[in-house]
């Protein structure tokens, strides 16, 4: 069964993120960075290195507000296990609820495949992609910073805006005819 974004309600000025990839990836250094971020709500953060998450403890677990998922460009077992999970994941999570996030996309020499496959994974689940280190204090507290302005958006923490606004308004619209 695919994970539902739709399969509990909201708890009361929380929001959870979930990070999905492989361990010794970083997700807990970047849930570190998260947690440190001073929000007005109570963040949680949860890591898991695949989906679908195991049926037990399923009645106790939160709801899943925005999910993460962390692939290595310079690993080809960390993409082909993010490719699965994306799989495992339910369509309304990928309507402003889910993002990509790529590490070592700058060191192009040692990428495992060319760059337009994990832009086409992310184009095929219309989902942004984000690229940074874990490595680097600095770049991991502005991703971390990006991924909480996400999450306020898909746990409804920004007034006004909706994920489906985002998802609306991003891409850019081709006519047929020239205006």
């Amino acid at each position: 069964m695919a994970f539902t974004s739709h399969s509990k309600l909201p708890e009361l000025n929380t929001a959870t993120i979930l990070l999905v990839g492989m361990q010794g990836i970083g997700k807990h250094r970047l849930a570190g960075a998260l947690l440190e971020l001073n929000t007005s709500y109570s963040l949680q953060v949860r890591t898991a290195t695949h989906l679908p998450l195991p049926a037990e403890n399923s009645e106790s677990r939160p709801r899943i507000d925005f999910v993460v998922f962390l692939l290595d460009a310079n690993n080809n077992m960390s993409i082909s296990k993010t490719v699965a999970s994306a799989k495992e994941l339910d369509v309304s999570y990928f309507l402003g609820r889910a993002c990509f996030v790529v590490l070592n996309a700058t060191s192009e020499s040692l990428h495992c495949t060319d760059m337009s496959n994990i832009t086409g994974l992310c184009d095929a689940h219309d989902s942004p992609m984000l690229c940074g280190s874990l490595q680097d204090e600095n770049q991991r507290k502005c991703l971390a910073r990006k991924l909480l302005c996400q999450t306020e958006v898909s746990s409804g923490f920004k007034h006004a805006v909706s994920p489906m606004l985002i998802q609306a308004t991003k891409h850019t619209y081709e006519f047929m005819e020239p205006l």
